[in-house]
Order: C-alpha cells, then sequence, then structure tokens
C-alpha cells in the first residue's frame, strides 16, 4: 500500500473508493477529478484506490501515486467490484463513503450538493446524483429494484421494459427503488452496519442489492437530478449483457437471497428459457 499525506480522521468528510481493472489512466483521471473538486471545497477527502489488476499496472505508483490523501491497495488478483470495494471501505475514516466507478467524475458542485443534502436529512441511505455522458446527454442513473416482471420483459421481449429515470425533474431529490452504482454516496456507518457489498455478488447487481438492504433497513435510496457528474459508461467492459454469466448469476442469486426460494426458482427459469430462446432464433437466422 502506498500513502501520501494522510487526512486526519476527524476531518475526513468523504472516502472515496476507486477500483482500478487494467486502465490506470482513467483512475488517474478520475482521482484527479476528486482532487480538484475537493479542493474548491475545503472539504476533508481521501481516496482509497483498490488496484484489480496489480500485476499491470502495480508498478506505476510503486513510488506513491501522483494525488494527495491516496492510498494504493494492490490485490494480487482481480476481487470483483463488490470484495473489492468492501476492502477499500474498511481502511475509510471519513463520514460518507463515496463509491465511485474510475470511469466517473465527481465536481465539487456535486459534492457540495450531497453534503447539503446528507447533512440535513439522515433518513436518507443512498444518496446518487445524474449521470450524463461526455457528450452531455442524460445516462440512465436510476429506477426501481427487480421484479420477476422485468425479467419476463428482458429475457423474454413480450413487452416494452420500464425505462429508467434519467434527466431532470420537476422535483430534483426522489425517492427510487435503486440507483446505478457508477457513485453511491454512503453513511459509512450504515454501510459497515450493513455489512457492505454483498460478495457473493462478483460483479453486477450489488448496487442493486444495497438498495434493497437499505430500504430494508428503513433508510431512503434517493436520485438527485439537481447535479450531473460525467459517466463514460462500459469503459471496463466491452461484451453485451446477454453474453455475461456473472448477470444471469447475479440475478437469481438476488431474487432468491431477497424474495426466497420460489422467486430464485422462477427467476432461474425466465432467464433460462430466455437465453435458450436466443440461442434457438440466433441458429435459424444463421441457418
Amino acid at each position: 500500500m502506498k500513502t501520501e499525506t494522510q487526512p486526519d480522521s476527524e476531518t475526513v468528510l468523504f472516502s472515496f473508493v476507486v477500483l482500478n481493472y487494467r486502465d490506470p489512466t482513467l483512475t488517474e483521471t478520475c482521482v484527479d477529478h476528486i482532487t480538484r473538486a475537493s479542493r474548491s471545497l475545503g472539504f476533508g477527502y481521501e481516496v482509497l484506490i483498490v488496484d484489480n489488476s496489480a500485476e499491470h499496472t502495480g508498478s506505476r505508483w510503486q513510488s506513491g501515486f501522483p494525488a494527495p490523501h491516496t492510498k494504493v491497495i494492490c490485490a494480487s488478483s482481480n476481487l470483483g467490484f463488490s470484495k473489492a470495494n468492501n476492502w477499500g471501505a474498511s481502511f475509510a475514516c471519513g463520514r460518507y463513503l463515496v463509491a465511485l466507478n474510475n470511469d466517473a467524475f465527481v465536481t465539487g458542485e456535486a459534492l457540495a450538493r450531497a453534503a447539503e443534502v446528507l447533512s440535513v436529512d439522515g433518513t436518507i441511505g443512498i444518496w446518487s446524483p445524474a449521470l450524463v455522458g461526455l457528450d452531455g446527454a442524460p445516462q440512465a442513473s436510476a429506477g426501481g429494484l427487480p421484479r420477476l416482471a422485468d425479467l419476463v420483459s428482458e429475457y423474454l421481449p413480450f413487452r416494452p421494459a420500464p425505462k429508467p429515470i434519467s434527466g431532470g425533474h420537476e422535483t430534483p431529490i426522489r425517492n427510487v427503488g435503486s440507483v446505478i452504482g457508477a457513485c453511491m454516496v454512503v453513511p459509512l456507518r450504515l454501510f459497515r452496519e450493513l455489512g457492505g457489498f454483498d460478495e457473493r455478488y462478483f460483479f453486477t447487481v450489488e448496487d442493486m442489492d444495497l438498495c434493497f438492504q437499505v430500504q430494508r433497513a428503513h433508510y431512503r435510496v434517493v436520485y438527485d437530478s439537481a447535479v450531473k457528474i460525467v459517466h463514460v459508461g462500459g469503459a471496463s467492459q466491452t461484451w453485451k449483457w446477454i453474453n455475461d454469466p456473472n448477470l444471469h448469476r447475479n440475478r437469481i442469486l438476488y431474487f432468491h437471497k431477497n424474495y426466497g426460494t420460489l422467486q430464485g426458482l422462477a427467476s432461474w427459469a425466465i432467464i433460462c428459457f430466455g437465453l435458450l430462446l436466443r440461442r434457438i432464433f440466433r441458429l435459424l437466422r444463421t441457418s
């Protein structure tokens, strides 16, 4: 672990956990945005980088990360999203934990808004801003919690799936079922009380599961369209969702864990049948 200036735990407001997977340049850009945004506001902060590709990029930061208040924690292998975030959070000493993708770039305006909203409303368990692309176009930022009907819509396209929330609204802060995990601000105390991300989710669905656990603990998940941050999107992903076995497996785990055996079995049946149908249709088109 490499450490620059270590902030006083009593002065740290935000602890940022950023995962790096074979893209140190993007991670450095993300941390540069954090540094500039935090300095512009005078907030105490720390950045905890978990390098999930240490064998590829660890040597780049051997002499220390080129930003203050930053620790680099090197994993010997890819731990996955949940475990790596939990490991980074175990070093955190801030009031709020910010789980931030390395392709999401925070601003001083977004941090000031998060601090203002969370400090006055103790019922909020997760706060998340609106996401936009590099071109400023709105991205899907929030939505409901997964339902079996949503699986049917996605895997068996009999009817349009519900659209996720993006863009502005008359009421900037809205209660939602879930937010996209690119930028989630959670009181560190609550994150630890809930046990962090469920490490059975290697990658994908863990953000929705955390949103479910937060609401089960009687806290709110809110989407705040008053501020926007850039999210490159898909910077570490090059495959289509349908070809991602982690996604299918994790969706089944989500329903089994949170709704019981019957819904777990139903989700498995819907997903398997949908994947089979798609395979058959693909063979028919190519024959």
